[in-house]
């Protein structure tokens, strides 16, 4: 009964690494296997025929659930001032609790300016390093737990940080508070760092989704204020359990934006890309996408990611 467990975790966890995987490779083959036949075809309209199916079997539309503003990158100046508006700029990095100095970072989030930050993985060390270089002067309020291992999390806002609080997500904690516009309004915002799905910890992993998912519905009941879940999901669109989590009323920033091929792990393999995009903001409908990219990321193996979101009303 054990070597079945510990099979069936094992199975578990080669199936979630091995899902992300499968769209990578099915589009080049798709590419392939249409260039083939239309080669092979002899008449103008058997070509253009398998032309337009090939493309719309390839083709990878982005998910408009949000409105999105005019295209532009995170630290452009963004659009004139609208007084019925309140942009909000966020940043959600996992630090790596390896990174033997997260300067590079720092420096990279110190200049795009945001209102509020949120780190994983944020070490004892890190934040005296970040505290060094003055990264946080200018946030009024934070909640940061650093921690040696990788659950080290925190938040750091321009805007006022009421009711807050750890919640325990299957074993992982995360934050959840109410950020308090200037405006007086308020958002609720989910700074959270899933498990990974390593086989000792694929159940755990599973069950984080299904309690994530399950509260932010709860959540979105009980008000209609906005709505930000964000921070390093260990989970790609194509893991099912991270669409449950996205079902329960959420948008993707990066598939609204339609940059969702833009990859945010691992930047440790020399010579390869980042192939995953794991961490991610999830916003409620009612906010605005004004902006979105994914930073460099110097000395992590995760690169950051920069939303600018509008509060309209």
């Amino acid at each position: 009964m054990a070597a079945g467990r510990v099979l069936r975790r094992w199975f578990l966890s080669a199936a979630a690494a091995a899902a992300p995987l499968v769209p990578m490779t099915i589009r080049p083959l798709g590419i392939a296997f249409t260039m083939h036949v239309v080669l092979r075809k002899r008449s103008l309209s058997g070509r253009l025929l398998l032309a337009a199916i090939g493309a719309a079997f390839l083709r990878r539309a982005p998910m408009r659930c949000l409105s999105v503003s005019r295209p532009r990158h995170a630290d452009d100046a963004g659009p004139g001032p609208d007084p019925q508006r309140t942009v909000v700029r966020l940043v959600t990095a996992n630090l790596w609790n390896g990174a033997d100095d997260v300067g590079a970072i720092g420096e990279e989030i110190g200049q795009s300016d945001p209102d509020i930050v949120i780190l994983q993985e944020i070490t004892p060390r890190h934040l005296a390093r970040l505290d060094g270089l003055g990264v946080f002067e200018r946030y009024r309020a934070n909640a940061v737990a650093p921690e040696r291992g990788h659950a080290g999390i925190g938040i750091w806002s321009r805007f006022e940080i009421g009711e807050l609080e750890w919640v325990d997500v299957a074993g992982e904690r995360q934050l959840r508070a109410w950020i308090l516009t200037p405006d007086g309004g308020r958002l609720r915002l989910y700074a959270v760092h899933a498990p990974a799905p390593v086989p000792s910890k694929v159940d755990r992993w599973r069950s984080w989704f299904e309690m994530m998912a399950r509260d932010v519905r709860l959540e979105m009941r009980g008000h209609a204020w906005p709505v930000i879940v964000a921070g390093d999901f260990n989970a790609t669109v194509d893991h099912r359990s991270f669409r449950r989590l996205v079902d329960a009323g959420l948008c993707d920033a990066a598939l609204a934006a339609g940059r969702g091929w833009h990859m945010t792990w691992s930047t440790r393999w020399k010579g390869i890309p980042p192939l995953f995009r794991i961490d991610h903001v999830l916003v409620r409908p009612n906010l605005r996408l004004d902006g979105y990219r994914v930073g460099r990321g110097g000395g992590s193996d995760h690169r950051p990611v920069f939303v600018d979101l509008s509060i309209v009303g």
